[in-house]
């Protein structure tokens, strides 16, 4: 049962007939009945096998059963797609031309067999089959998805897309066609009709919505935010909401940095929805990247109470005017905490809005308590530290920061303040000094560490080396009293008196704090009487 060019220009004759009965005569059609009795056991088997991935068993049985009842329409399309997905193209089109034989008039006989012809690079001979069926069923669509499929083949996208557009207008629920003309679209840069008619092929087979982060780009891009949200919504799940797909849409723009199209979409979904605290905190989120502090905190004011967003909307607020007034930052803080956000990082916020307002025994009362509470966290460990020192000193002090360097090794500033404050003390230099090396390793370019490495090396009696490094310190923060001292200190330990001199001057003069200008005076004149 060979093909050949005389038997493929027969084509047109075995079309000829509208009749789906065998041979165009009477008796039993080829499309209303099933495989006769003596074939459906290696039919039904053949399908097991073909489920199962055995598809060259499949295509033995297929056989077998067409031999056995050769007037049945659907043995013959099981047996051409067995051998197509064998990839045997002659051979399912040998076993799809029995097909239409058997019932011209039927599209997807007449389909099956131009699909294997052009799987079989005889594009001309399944132009010839399309054209034929035309014809003979004009209603349908598969002659002009026929069309289409064979122009994408050429690299004819425009006629492409013509064909598949008829295709799809005659059925419209065919979601394989819908998907061509959506690529054949892309492949015009037509962005939003592809989009939409890959949207389409979605909803008509959810086995292809794995394409839907494609579909959503190219709307987005496109700028049909109608068929980017109907993705997005999709995407999300029925449980989300109706307003989800406009969410969605507003966080994949900005995390492509388009924060306009993000806050128009954010503003479009609070015209139709303006409780959705959702995008009320999206929003702010968004006016804070772009400078608009003030709008930010009115979106924020405006978060439902008691909505999932409304805690983390209070932390926000709080993170906004902290440096401005330290205790409202606190308040909200709290007001957070009350309303469920009881988590190490709100508490470690607000410990550090207390403690910037002044209330020190406020902040280690409530890190002391977390820090039970998350005896791993080391940010709160860190800041417990400092609280400590601020009240009672290094000894308080030190043992939080040996504990936060217990938990993360490598924390440059629980290692520097260990470090700086063994280097002042006179007490395990060499240990100190690797603390302070290890936090440089973690930020080569912070001063005040570089500060800290000259002065463990002041201490060590290392002057040359310890001027050469706290001169970088000085150079990276020229405003910091401590450094010009510690600095004055070296050149005085090497004998420059002029050079130090003039560093002593310049603490004196960038020192803020009364005892600390005092120390430093007191330390040149003991110098400048030497």
């Amino acid at each position: 049962m060979r093909s050949s060019p005389a038997r493929a220009g027969r084509l047109a004759g075995f079309l000829f007939c509208f009749s789906t009965l065998i041979g165009c005569g009477g008796g039993a059609t080829a499309v209303d009945r099933g495989p006769s009795p003596a074939a459906v056991r290696p039919y039904t088997a053949a399908g097991l096998m073909s489920e199962s991935g055995n598809h060259a068993e499949a295509a033995r049985l297929y056989d077998d059963a067409a031999a056995a009842d050769p007037g049945s329409l659907e043995i013959w399309l099981a047996a051409a797609r067995s051998r197509m997905a064998l990839r045997e193209w002659d051979a399912a089109v040998e076993r799809a031309q029995r097909a239409v034989e058997l019932a011209p008039a039927v599209p997807r006989a007449s389909d099956m067999l131009g699909r294997a012809l052009v799987a079989a690079g005889r594009r001309d001979e399944a132009a010839a089959v399309y054209d034929a069926l035309a014809e003979q069923a004009p209603e349908s669509g598969v002659p002009h998805a026929g069309r289409g499929l064979l122009a994408a083949e050429r690299g004819d996208a425009e006629q492409a897309e013509h064909h598949l557009a008829l295709a799809v207008e005659k059925q419209p629920d065919h979601a394989g066609w819908w998907a061509a003309l959506g690529e054949a679209r892309l492949a015009l840069r037509r962005l939003a009709p592809a989009a939409q008619a890959l949207n389409r092929a979605a909803e008509l087979d959810a086995e292809r919505r794995g394409e839907d982060g494609k579909i959503l780009v190219m709307a987005i891009e496109a700028g049909d935010r109608e068929t980017a949200r109907a993705v997005a919504g999709r995407m999300a799940g029925p449980e989300a909401g109706p307003d989800a797909g406009s969410l969605t849409i507003a966080g994949l723009l900005t995390r492509r940095g388009d924060l306009l199209a993000a806050a128009n979409e954010l503003e479009w979904l609070l015209g139709r929805s303006p409780d959705n605290g959702a995008a009320r905190y999206m929003l702010a989120g968004i006016l804070v990247q772009v400078d608009r502090p003030g709008e930010a905190r009115r979106q924020l004011e405006r978060v439902p109470p008691g909505s999932r967003e409304w805690p983390d909307a209070l932390r926000m607020q709080a993170a906004l005017i902290i440096e401005d007034d330290a205790d409202e930052a606190a308040r909200l803080l709290g007001r957070a905490r009350s309303a469920g956000a009881s988590r190490p990082d709100v508490i470690y916020q607000l410990a550090g809005a207390l403690h910037r307002a002044g209330r020190l025994a406020e902040a280690r009362s409530e890190l002391t308590v977390a820090a039970t509470q998350w005896p791993e966290d080391a940010r709160l460990a860190y800041l417990l530290g400092l609280v400590a020192h601020e009240m009672d000193g290094e000894d308080a002090a030190l043992p939080h920061m040996l504990k936060v360097i217990e938990l993360e090794p490598g924390h440059p500033g629980a290692l520097n303040y260990v470090g700086f404050t063994w280097a002042e003390r006179g007490e395990r230099l060499e240990e100190a000094e690797a603390m302070i090396r290890r936090a440089l390793e973690a930020r080569p370019d912070d001063g005040a560490i570089i500060d800290s490495l000259g002065w463990v090396l002041f201490r060590q009696g290392a002057f040359e080396r310890a001027v050469e490094v706290l001169r970088e310190a000085a150079a990276r923060q020229p405003e910091e009293a401590e450094i010009r001292f510690h600095l004055a200190e070296a050149l005085r330990a090497l004998g420059q008196r002029e050079a130090a001199a003039a560093e002593y001057r310049r603490a004196i003069e960038l020192a803020d704090d009364p005892e600390e200008k005092a120390r430093y005076e007191k330390a040149a004149g003991k110098r400048g009487r030497r």
